[in-house]
């Protein structure tokens, strides 16, 4: 278990959705309907008013031509993303399905179809049985090998399962290969981690980590169990250097988010570290850089970084120093406007307001800087 991390928000619990999609014969058009119906509710019943309110409410509608509809027979199929690493757990409460007819002549299921019900119904047993019985064509060798090592290591069977897992990884090259790496790092990092390290070049596991975890790291600061990743499966980072510009961009991501993980961690000694670190590697690329899409984004990564080392300096009581920060990171962009709605935005920089930047920061949000 990881232990609390400071500044991080724990899950908020269960949300109930419902799910409602209209084919009518004689309509123009078909509609998907999505809305709440309830949060952390153990009530099964799908009514507004048998549970509290949702914290998160969704609701829209989405039309679908009847152009795109044909007469004939229809799958009802549940995922919860196209995304192979989203994170989520999806339980089916209640079907009802209206004015349609069981088609009696449906086909079986497939080998694959049959494995992954399995595995997401917890049946891992029956999926090791389903694949010894299998017939060697029906699966690829790399996709059967990764569902064998899944089952075998739920079941609490790791050293049988490495070998099936490092033959699904093969070099970590490919779509399949970086679904399967997302999962791994995203889900199971502590267990198959180290694995990833050893059979994936030190270029294919930064480059794959952020290609997983990036927009996740972008748009929830507060995930504690990912920055608790990068805190502990991102142990050689320290000692990689990129070799061209897309790799530099996946390590200053990484090492500024794993800051943040640091900084949760109350270790800001390290968090430190690798935002000073991120701050070199941004000047050192801006100097090779020669497009201007280039410098424009290499001076965000900057930016960004000067304004989380400031918060990691004042964490430390150096407020002089985390306002010095400030202003390199207002220095560093080219659009200054856009970093000191940012830097207004962070709460950890309170005690500045009445600082002599605070009035820089307010002329810079009216374009007015320096």
């Amino acid at each position: 278990e990881a232990r609390p991390m400071r500044g991080a928000v724990q899950p908020l619990g269960q949300n109930q959705f419902r799910l409602r999609v209209d084919l009518l014969a004689d309509a123009d058009r078909t509609w998907s309907t999505v809305s709440s119906v309830s949060s952390d509710s153990s009530d099964s019943s799908d009514s507004p008013d048998s549970s509290d309110s949702p914290d998160t409410a969704i609701e829209f509608e989405r039309p679908a031509y009847r152009s795109a509809m044909v007469p004939g027979r229809y799958e009802l199929r549940l995922r919860t993303g196209t995304t192979p690493w989203v994170r989520g757990e999806v339980r089916l409460v209640r079907l009802g399905i209206l004015g349609a007819r069981d088609d009696l002549a449906v086909p079986a299921a497939s080998l694959r179809e049959q494995v992954l019900l399995g595995l997401a119904n917890g049946e891992y047993e029956a999926v090791l049985e389903l694949l010894d019985r299998g017939e060697p064509a029906e699966l690829e060798i790399g996709e059967a090998s990764w569902l064998r090592g899944l089952a075998l290591e739920q079941l609490g069977r790791w050293p049988l399962a490495l070998p099936f897992i490092e033959t699904a990884l093969g070099d970590c090259e490919g779509r399949e290969a970086l679904a399967r790496f997302g999962y791994a790092i995203l889900l199971q990092p502590d267990r198959i981690g180290p694995t990833l390290r050893r059979v994936c070049s030190s270029d294919r596991f930064v480059l794959d980590t952020w290609a997983v975890a990036g927009v996740a790291l972008f748009q929830h600061r507060d995930l504690v169990d990912l920055h608790r990743t990068l805190t502990t499966q991102l142990v050689d980072l320290d000692h990689y250097e990129p070799r061209d510009l897309e790799h530099a961009l996946a390590t200053m991501g990484l090492l500024t988010a794993r800051a943040r993980g640091w900084l949760m961690q109350d270790v800001a000694s390290a968090a430190d570290s690798d935002l000073r670190r991120v701050i070199e590697l941004s000047t050192r690329w801006l100097e090779l850089a020669g497009q201007p899409d280039q410098i424009r984004e290499l001076g965000r990564v900057r930016s960004i970084a000067h304004i989380e080392l400031a918060v990691v300096l004042m964490a430390r009581d150096q407020h002089e120093e985390a306002a010095e920060e400030l202003e390199r990171a207002l220095v560093d962009d080219l659009a200054p406007e856009i970093i000191a709605d940012v830097i207004a935005a962070r709460t950890e920089f309170g005690s500045l307001r009445d600082s002599p930047l605070w009035s820089q920061i307010a002329s810079a949000q009216l374009g007015l800087w320096r």
